[in-house]
């Protein structure tokens, strides 16, 4: 998988085999990047883009070109929300697209090095290193239990196997209030290469809990995602929908505190058409415009959380999720301190939003 958020290089060797070693004059490495199925890469709406690197110093080693700058645009962000949602389902992801590379080497007739992997707008960690890809069993979020709202909803972001069929099956506890299985089927297609368990829990009653096992018919393994279900009594919980660093979209729920503020901008001109006291304004507003903030408390989190936090202040893309509607949301707060148990004991995080739009619809 490609996240195609941070530099991705395409490593080429500098020799190539004709019959013998031979250290390359030039080479052309071709990027092409499409959507759909994964043998489409001749298909008429396919992108293609090419580089060649001149080797002059005649170094016989490798050479590096990073490619995310080119093939992130390629994707045209596409809302992936179930409708109707009020049940539990699996939908597309719709939001990847396949990257393929190969070198031609010389200008010789055969192409080298082909390459194919599918992208979505993921990102690695600095510390992480080049091409980082480490996606455990093929799960797009962090391996952890979560906390969620019986009213609310839960996003199991997961990638399907073109080789392998998948048995997924989100059952609460101890009733099987919630007793759902879905057989997901091999797959090369982009849209639906990465998938979404969306996870209704008004249909948990009264459970504690809900385990999503993810099993592979293939190799039989199974791993399994516990959601732990928190009756809320004073406050209104609040589902917040972001894209994580996979790419994936992910549900985080605010237990606590909710408050909304709103700012207003404007400009002002003087006039000398009447007197005040006939109801005149002598001093008139005009471009007024109003954006309105929202401040969200997490109630109390185990320490797991803080990552899930921390990628939903680097998200690009956030939503609240109120009565089956997606709200834009962009993240106001700009430093972040890391709480521990050893140093906060109990840990909550206070988070400020702003409404990705203004008051006054001006588009």
């Amino acid at each position: 998988m490609i996240r195609a958020l941070s530099p991705y290089y395409v490593t080429t060797n500098l020799t190539y085999l004709n019959p013998t070693a031979i250290i390359c004059n030039k080479y052309k490495l071709t990027i092409q990047v499409w959507d759909g199925l994964a043998t489409g890469f001749n298909g008429s709406d396919v992108e293609s883009y090419e580089i060649t690197f001149k080797n002059t110093q005649a170094d016989a080693t490798t050479h590096d070109i990073n490619i995310n700058a080119i093939i992130q645009d390629y994707i045209e962000f596409k809302q992936p929300f179930p409708n109707p949602a009020d049940t539990t389902q699996v939908i597309d992801g719709k939001n990847q697209m396949w990257v393929r590379t190969f070198v031609n080497y010389d200008d010789e007739t055969t192409d080298e090095d082909i390459a194919i992997d599918f992208m979505t707008l993921g990102y690695a960690y600095g510390n992480e290193g080049k091409n980082f890809d480490d996606v455990t069993d093929d799960i797009l979020l962090k391996a952890q239990d979560y906390k969620v709202s019986r009213t609310g909803f839960f996003i199991y972001p997961f990638v399907a196997s073109d080789t392998d069929t998948l048995t997924i099956t989100a059952i609460s506890s101890p009733n099987s209030q919630l007793n759902e299985t879905f057989n997901i089927g091999t797959t090369n297609d982009s849209d639906n290469k990465v998938q979404y368990l969306w996870i209704d829990l008004s249909d948990t009653t009264s459970d504690a809990f809900v385990s999503i096992v993810n099993t592979n018919d293939t190799t039989s393994d199974a791993s399994t995602t516990v959601l732990d279900i928190v009756k809320e009594c004073k406050y209104t919980p609040l589902d917040v929908i972001f894209q994580n660093k996979d790419g994936a979209n992910q549900i985080f729920t605010f237990f606590k505190k909710q408050e909304e503020s709103m700012s207003v901008t404007d400009n002002s001109f003087e006039t000398n058409r009447g007197q005040a006291s006939n109801g005149f304004h002598q001093f008139v507003r005009h471009n007024v415009q109003g954006r309105t903030s929202l401040t969200v408390e997490t109630g109390f989190i185990d320490e797991d959380n803080t990552e899930v936090v921390k990628q939903m202040l680097l998200s690009e893309r956030i939503w609240m999720y109120v009565d089956a509607i997606p709200t834009p949301l962009n993240v106001v707060d700009k430093s972040f301190k890391y709480k521990t148990r050893q140093n906060d004991r109990l840990i909550s995080y206070t988070i400020k939003f702003e409404m990705s739009y203004n008051e006054i619809n001006n588009i």
